[in-house]
């Protein structure tokens, strides 16, 4: 039993990093698709959306996704006209 307590206490903080890294990345992921939208919908449009929801449902068909890490809702831009980064 202690072999097995010292085996669970090496390998569950590398599960623990694994599980945020995979989160970082589908957030960025989710950003890059949302960027894409952004951009298919000022060439059809002329201009850009105001929020993520503008997208629905003919330029992003899924529900607009919320980051995996912290649950926050994306937003795009003024200035960039871009998903804003999240800082993770």
């Amino acid at each position: 039993i202690m072999i097995m307590g010292v085996l669970t206490a090496i390998v569950m903080p590398r599960l623990t990093g694994h599980t945020r890294f995979a989160k970082e990345n589908c957030c960025h992921q989710y950003q890059s698709d949302l960027n894409a939208a952004i951009e298919r919908y000022f060439v059809d449009i002329g201009n850009y959306p105001g929020t993520p929801d503008d997208l629905n449902p003919n330029y992003y068909p899924e529900a607009i996704p919320r980051c995996p890490v912290d649950n926050s809702a994306y937003a795009i831009d003024p200035v960039s006209n871009r998903i804003s980064g999240h800082g993770h």
